[in-house]
């Protein structure tokens, strides 16, 4: 309960300054990793330390191709860290692909209103053909590009999956008082 209370407050946060400063910052995402990493080391033993080491990997994993391509910024990858070194590698992974369906929706939805939607289609396309082919690809327009809060969205999908988790806890203590 400890740690969904740290992690809720972490969301909080950085949603909020994503929101209104396009950023997630390090003073706030620091400490949560060494926080998730030195309280579920306390509370769990080595078994803690290890779930909270694979959760930060995968949050980096999950996250570092997208910045290194310039599709989202490092604090969107310092958030995933934080949240895998607090809840661990299961959630994070659960969590950061709601989070990305999300923001896909959302940035359909945007795309549309906007319509660039065939325009940066187009360019997933050739972004993929350059990929598997090395063939030259389309150099980035700047002015269609759309900005996301990607910790918002990542803070949804995050939020869905804690109230998932809680939700199969408290089933589980209904079923086990009432049979």
């Amino acid at each position: 309960m400890f740690l969904n209370l740290i992690l809720i407050a972490f969301l909080v946060t950085c949603s909020t300054t994503d929101l209104l400063f396009r950023k997630a910052y390090n003073a706030v995402t620091y400490p949560i990793i060494f926080s998730g990493i030195i309280f579920n080391t306390i509370f769990y033993g080595r078994m803690g330390l290890l779930d909270s080491l694979l959760g930060a990997l995968l949050g980096l994993v999950l996250l570092i191709g997208f910045y290194l391509l310039g599709g989202l910024g490092a604090g969107d990858v310092k958030f995933m860290i934080a949240v895998g070194s607090l809840k661990g590698w299961n959630f994070t992974l659960f969590g950061g692909i709601y989070g990305a369906i999300i923001a896909g929706i959302a940035a359909i939805i945007i795309m549309a209103l906007k319509g660039t939607l065939l325009k940066s289609l187009k360019k997933v396309f050739h972004f993929f053909l350059f990929l598997f082919t090395l063939k030259t690809v389309v150099p980035v327009d700047k002015e269609s590009t759309i900005y996301l809060p990607y910790c918002f969205f990542l803070s949804l999908g995050i939020f869905i999956r804690l109230a998932e988790v809680c939700g199969f806890f408290f089933w589980d203590l209904f079923i086990h008082r009432t049979g």
